[in-house]
């Protein structure tokens, strides 16, 4: 019998993206190295108002509150996954274009820790790009 790994990334974003189609003001997720990396990258990029981690270990989650404008409409427009399991994603300092034209941030993983496209570009590193958010 196989045991099936999950893919935490994927799963930050899932539950980020039903909760803004809901209007949910927070979502609660299980809280992990890569969780809490991803989630801080979103909130100093100004995607999500806070993010609170709950419970003791082994059973934390993070709770992260979803950042709404003045309309009630999410600030993050989509959010997905670009790099899977499956096919990973590799780019080097000098592939890192701006995402939708420096409307959206790419999300990376190097060897610096989990950091922004722009971030990225200043450090002068390249790395596995988890994903997208606009």
């Amino acid at each position: 019998m196989s045991r099936r790994v999950p893919d935490r990334v994927s799963d930050v974003f899932n539950r980020i993206r039903h909760a803004t189609q809901l209007k949910r003001h927070s979502v609660r997720m299980p809280r992990t190295t890569l969780t809490v990396d991803v989630l801080r990258v979103l909130l100093n990029e100004g995607y999500v108002s806070g993010v609170r981690v709950l419970g003791e270990p082994p059973r934390q989650e993070c709770e992260v509150f979803l950042k709404y404008n003045d309309m009630d409409q999410s600030v993050i427009r989509t959010i997905r996954r670009i790099s899977k399991p499956s096919r990973r994603i590799i780019v080097s300092a000098r592939q890192l274009i701006p995402s939708r034209g420096g409307l959206g941030r790419f999300i990376l993983s190097t060897n610096l820790g989990v950091i922004s496209d722009a971030e990225a570009r200043k450090l002068n590193v390249g790395g596995e790009v988890l994903g997208e958010v606009f």
